[in-house]
């Protein structure tokens, strides 16, 4: 189905050769999935503690942002899991793993740190799994991989990896793996980080010239008054928004600014229309 989407080919369209052949030799292997069993076992009075492997797929999508999927479906399915077992067996603490450091490294942030795509999904799966831990698994250490890239029947029911995962799965949690996040995995989390404002001060000085050029552009002084409380009207908008006509009130606050202003550089006195 990948195949044929990635192709464009339409729903009334024939398939290519090759893909017939994949279809065939699918259909083939279907037989194979009588021969595997799969045994359970779940005790009322035991309390575990389970272990999800995070899978990727094949998407006409980038490598990233399939993994972030994949790790947003991974919560999803925690939930439901649990749901389910808590209702018979006593379920200490997910542990839930990625074979992508990327992936990881985001989850240990705040989303706000993300573009919005990411910040978006890092924020379902951080609310989703706030009880879990999440763990690195390598790639050729993750059963799911296989499953996920595809494998013929007759081949996963003989498949060690996948019916007997890595002999640390089963241990405590101190003996998982560790991640060593690599310098080109760190080039990659830095490229959804959000960029960054940069706040100044303006020195007293620089704010009286501002000021002496904005008085040398009028030749009103009632003009030249609502153009300094408007100034005085954003700098009170970035605390908290206003929005409305000016006031009185700060046409009247601006006046004793100008004045005091003018009163320090007597030297620099324009002449104002009547």
């Amino acid at each position: 189905m990948q195949d044929i989407w990635k192709q464009n080919i339409s729903w009334d369209d024939p398939v290519t050769d090759c893909i017939s052949e994949s279809w065939t030799q699918f259909k083939n292997q279907m037989k194979h999935l009588a021969e595997i069993q799969i045994p359970r076992y779940l005790s009322e009075d035991a309390t575990a503690k389970r272990v999800l492997v995070d899978k990727s797929s094949s998407c006409k999508i980038d490598n990233l942002a399939q993994t972030l999927l994949a790790a947003l479906l991974l919560s999803e399915l925690d939930v439901v899991v649990l749901e389910s077992l808590r209702k018979v067996i006593q379920i200490g603490k997910s542990f839930l793993f990625s074979d992508s450091q990327v992936v990881l490294d985001w989850l240990k942030s705040s989303p706000s740190r993300w573009k919005i795509f990411v910040a978006n999904r890092i924020l379902r799966i951080q609310k989703m799994t706030s009880e879990a831990s999440w763990h690195h698994v390598k790639s050729q250490e993750n059963p799911a991989d296989w499953a996920s890239r595809g494998i013929a029947a007759s081949k996963l029911k003989v498949h060690k990896l996948w019916w007997s995962p890595p002999q640390w799965l089963s241990q405590d949690s101190l003996h998982f793996p560790s991640i060593d996040l690599s310098t080109s995995c760190e080039e990659d989390v830095k490229c959804e980080e959000k960029s960054s404002t940069l706040l100044t001060n303006v020195s007293t000085s620089s704010q009286g010239s501002y000021l002496l050029e904005i008085i040398a552009k009028y030749s009103s002084f009632s003009c030249l008054i609502r153009v300094i409380a408007w100034c005085k009207r954003f700098i009170k908008n970035c605390r908290s928004r206003v929005t409305s006509v000016l006031t009185s009130k700060e046409v009247d606050d601006a006046t004793p600014k100008l004045l005091f202003k003018l009163y320090k550089n007597r030297s620099f006195i324009p002449k104002f229309n009547s």
